[in-house]
């Protein structure tokens, strides 16, 4: 047996953290964990993490370079966690020793993870000084093997409306809400949903651009994360019509910014009355009577749920996957076909793409081959990190990665094709 095989023992003392303690090294989360698939090494698993982290917290062992490496490849896509019997939550053991580590770490990946989240995307005008600079100089970055850029029309975007009105009888208010950098490079996205829910009856409002923190709680700055939750949380629950009054719903079309806000990082009123009113444009439109789609999408499409909505214990994540495959199926019926792996992560994981930028490509390239597998057809997924991973890996194949609300739109003719 190799010690890449060898399961660890476990330790006779209590951590004193039970998601440690209740591990039984039983290896059900080894085949779904993506950075295991690359490099099969017991510290690049769950299992291994759990020992790792037990031995440091009860200070068995120092956290060791091959320690911390394996700490810091962890995705936390939550697969595991939809694997564990025990349900263990791999997202609040990592957050909870990289809020420890993460002002500890020296390395320079890890200072620039900080900068970026710290100094730029918290500040609405310096992302929107960061997407300036990078429309003049995409044309040179994309010149540099192995970098992701984004595509040209992601950079430049049309404004959004303050507001959208129904088209029918109205059925409710809701806030869509803008985000940082999705504010800049998935404006259309967020406009598409907008459409979509005014001829649903909704009467639409865009609040002002902002963070929402999920990026920073990822990265285990939390309390930069709470402090940028709580922002968020107060300008949503606003309203121009009636600023007393919050919106009967509040549409977040990021998969990881809605479970961010979905599970708050601190107690706090604001948030939790955002939390009893996120939801997405599928969830909400499943629940419409729509008129029938006048140009349904034929192309064959793949759709690849964001790991957010399909791992984890939460029915919530679980019926916004089931809601956006029946719209799917509505405006594009037909044409979806089932991408073989869609429960594996695509290696975009928030800054994870940035930070730990070969481990990631490694995990694309596993996701692209299961594409490849079933023809080509364009890709469907709601996160903007996903968006971003898929549009690198497909590049040049004529297929597209697009959000479920740009084919829905396409299909209700509220959009035109780029």
């Amino acid at each position: 047996m190799t010690t890449s095989q060898r399961t660890p023992q476990l330790l006779k003392t209590s951590s004193g953290l039970p998601e440690l303690d209740s591990c039984v090294q039983c290896g059900l989360c080894l085949p779904v964990c993506p950075p295991y698939a690359i490099d099969r090494r017991e510290t690049e698993n769950p299992r291994g993490r759990i020992s790792a982290l037990r031995a440091v917290e009860e200070e068995h062992a120092p956290l060791t370079p091959p320690l911390a490496s394996g700490l810091d490849h962890c995705l936390v896509c939550r697969a595991c966690e939809s694997a564990c019997p025990a349900g263990i939550s791999m997202e609040t053991l990592i957050t909870r020793h990289r809020s420890k580590s993460a002002h500890r770490t020296n390395s320079l990946a890890s200072r620039l993870e900080r900068f970026f989240l710290e100094e730029c995307i918290s500040q609405p005008r310096r992302v929107q000084l960061m997407s300036h600079l990078l429309s003049v100089t995409s044309p040179i970055l994309r010149r540099i093997p192995g970098l992701e850029i984004p595509s040209k029309h992601r950079i430049r975007q049309r404004p959004l409306p303050k507001r959208m009105l129904p088209s029918t009888r109205e059925r409710g208010r809701v806030t869509v809400m803008r985000g940082c950098i999705a504010d800049h490079w998935f404006r259309e996205e967020t406009r598409a949903a907008g459409a979509l829910l005014a001829l649903a009856g909704f009467h639409v409002e865009f609040r002002s651009a902002g963070c929402c923190g999920a990026l920073h709680r990822h990265a285990g700055l939390e309390h930069s994360a709470a402090e940028l939750a709580r922002n968020r949380a107060r300008d949503l629950l606003k309203g121009s019509a009636s600023p007393s009054e919050p919106p009967d719903h509040i549409v977040i079309e990021s998969a990881g910014c809605a479970a961010s806000l979905l599970h708050p990082i601190v107690e706090d009123p604001a948030l939790q009355e955002v939390a009893a009113r996120v939801t997405d444009t599928a969830s909400l439109l499943t629940r419409c009577e729509m008129p029938e789609p006048t140009r349904p999408f034929a192309d064959p499409i793949a759709f690849f749920p964001p790991c957010h909505q399909q791992h984890g214990t939460e029915a919530h994540q679980r019926a916004t996957v089931s809601s956006t495959r029946e719209l799917l199926e509505r405006v594009a019926p037909g044409a979806l076909v089932t991408l073989p792996g869609e429960q594996y992560c695509c290696g975009a994981a928030g800054t994870y793409m940035l930070r730990e930028r070969t481990k990631s490509q490694a995990i694309g390239k596993l996701a692209l081959e299961r594409w490849e597998q079933v023809g080509r057809p364009h890709i469907a997924t709601g996160n903007p990190g996903c968006l971003l991973r898929w549009e690198s890996l497909i590049q040049g194949s004529g297929a597209r990665a697009l959000h479920p609300v740009v084919i829905a739109a396409h299909g209700w003719g509220l959009t035109h094709d780029r």
